[in-house]
């Protein structure tokens, strides 16, 4: 019999984790598309009304929002996996005096930080667009786009607790519905201000529409899923800021160590080459690596809530089973899209932006290589924090920030804007080499089954489409008009993709677990080709891992 007064039918009835895995995929499936499709199609765009030169300045702001966002004191990192937690146990009050105790404790930061940061920016800022090479940008657009993006970024901290009630219940989705409604807005809106040649200062009055009416879908769509919800002063818990605290300042040191990693990029290459075009060059080549990104990212994200129940109800052996066989699937898709990228920068990037952006391939190619190695430590970065060790990212991220800072200083000089492009790249590998033995410690999981069993085959099977597509760019070229960089880019892609289905499906990758997940859970038997891809893995008997 359950004694918690406090607890409620959601803990008997909570569904299967398989099928909720599934079915928040797939709404994260159809979210992210989505977002990088709209993205792929407003960034030339923007840089088209705006210049090389002013988007390179608004990838330093974007650099400079990331750092901003340090300030949170990492509360944030744990909303998701606390709520799914009390969800699982039943715990609803807990739930009312996690987000109290967040959204007043933010604004109450919110107030000092203004009074305090917003004039120390405005000084600050024109001495550091010197240093930076953005001399030539107005100084009071510049002042504006930095205090701006700080405001905006304070009063994003006290949505953050409402629209984490969404992927604490495993709502993705209400997550990916109001995603799709946001970028919508921002692409009409961007392009309004845009065109009333508001510029760079447009971009960020966009960003403000997008988040007003976000802030008010999230508060309306937390208080309509947890019915009982009160946000009061009454509910502010130092016990619950305690929990947060201890849990997220783990992970803002991995943030910290990602920033590093992600986002220094651009100031160096403003410090050292001072020239905002190519800021401009490297930050296309970084946003095309990031909207590749968003494919198999979209994979992971109902991860954190669904370890977090698993831990919740003291369930071992199918955490382990979520992080090998969710890595698994996660290298299916990142390891070919890696390698095709790879393979086909130049006509990827002229088939995009046009020519004139040659510059940007190599970066796209570098830095979707080491993207690689990061997504795919998501699956089982996304169970250690559902287990409650943030302490495993944090470690990792620390790795990857040591080496990529001594990286850049060793390939800057000899190897220009390439060289921190490639240290960034090499720096991930270092840093996952390092978690796979961490995670063998923490789940019991050997870091050569994970490699063997999820790893491995898609990395051979993608060997023979990337032969013939970089033969196709040798023998036709790689494209300079976007026309013929399209069709270059289509034709190897149509090989590519033949050639490792053909590839995986005779490698002993599939087995007759993933045939029945896929076919029952995710229901995809429907589409073309499903039951001859599926036929030889329903003879072959499961890994020994997966019950």
């Amino acid at each position: 019999m359950n004694s918690n007064p406090d607890s409620g039918p959601a803990q008997a009835s909570a569904p299967p984790v398989q099928r909720t895995i599934a079915r928040n995929t797939l709404w994260n499936v159809a979210g992210r598309a989505w977002d990088a499709i709209s993205a792929l199609v407003l960034t030339p765009y923007i840089v088209w009304r705006i210049g090389l030169d002013d988007y390179g300045v608004w990838g330093l702001v974007a650099s400079f929002a990331g750092y901003v966002a340090l300030l949170d004191l990492g509360l944030g990192s744990g909303y998701a996996k606390f709520i799914a937690e009390y969800a699982a146990r039943g715990e609803r009050r807990r739930v009312s005096q996690l987000i109290s105790t967040a959204v007043f404790a933010y604004a109450l930061l919110g107030v000092l930080l203004a009074a305090l940061g917003l004039p120390l920016l405005g000084m600050a800022t024109e001495g550091l667009g010197e240093l930076l090479g953005v001399s030539q940008v107005d100084g009071g657009t510049l002042v504006f786009l930095v205090q701006f993006s700080f405001t905006l970024f304070l009063l994003g901290n006290c949505v953050a607790p409402f629209t984490s009630v969404q992927s604490g219940l495993q709502r993705m989705d209400l997550t990916n519905v109001v995603g799709f409604a946001m970028s919508l807005i921002k692409a009409i809106t961007t392009v309004l201000f845009l065109e009333s040649n508001y510029g760079l200062r447009g971009l960020m009055y966009s960003s403000a529409i997008v988040l007003a009416v976000y802030a008010t879908t999230s508060v309306a769509i937390a208080y309509r899923l947890v019915s009982d919800l009160r946000i009061r002063p009454s509910n502010f818990s130092r016990a619950e800021f305690k929990t947060l605290f201890s849990y997220g300042w783990r992970a803002q040191v991995a943030r910290l160590s990602n920033l590093i990693t992600f986002e220094t990029d651009l100031l160096v290459v403003g410090f050292v080459f001072k020239s905002t075009g190519l800021l401009g060059v490297y930050k296309v080549g970084v946003d095309l690596a990031n909207k590749v990104r968003q494919t198999p990212l979209m994979l992971i994200g109902a991860l954190v809530p669904a370890a977090s129940d698993l831990e919740a109800r003291e369930d071992e052996k199918r955490l382990q089973r979520l992080y090998v066989v969710s890595t698994k699937y996660i290298a299916a898709v990142t390891v070919p899209l890696t390698v095709f990228c790879a393979c086909t920068s130049q006509p990827m990037m002229h088939a995009w932006m046009g020519a004139g952006l040659g510059q940007a391939g190599p970066v796209f190619a570098l830095i979707i290589a080491g993207y690689a190695a990061n997504i795919l430590q998501g699956p089982g970065i996304s169970v250690a924090l559902g287990m409650g060790r943030p302490d495993v990212q944090m470690h990792t991220g620390l790795v990857s920030m040591v080496c990529n800072i001594a990286l850049t200083i060793a390939f800057v000089s000899p190897f220009g804007y390439v060289g921190v492009a490639s240290a960034t790249a090499i720096s991930m590998y270092v840093s996952m080499a390092w978690f796979l033995v961490a995670m063998r410690r923490l789940t019991r999981m050997n870091a050569a089954t994970v490699v063997r069993e999820a790893l491995l085959w898609p990395a051979l099977a993608s060997l023979p489409g990337a032969v013939v597509s970089v033969a196709l760019q040798i023998v036709i070229g790689s494209g300079e008009g976007r026309a013929a960089s399209i069709g270059i880019f289509a034709s190897a892609a149509m090989a590519f993709g033949a050639l490792y289905a053909l590839c995986i499906r005779q490698l002993p990758f599939l087995d007759t677990f993933d045939a029945e997940f896929l076919e029952r859970t995710l229901r995809l038997r429907a589409i073309p080709g499903f039951s001859f891809m599926m036929r030889r893995a329903r003879n072959r008997a499961p890994w020994a891992g997966v019950s």
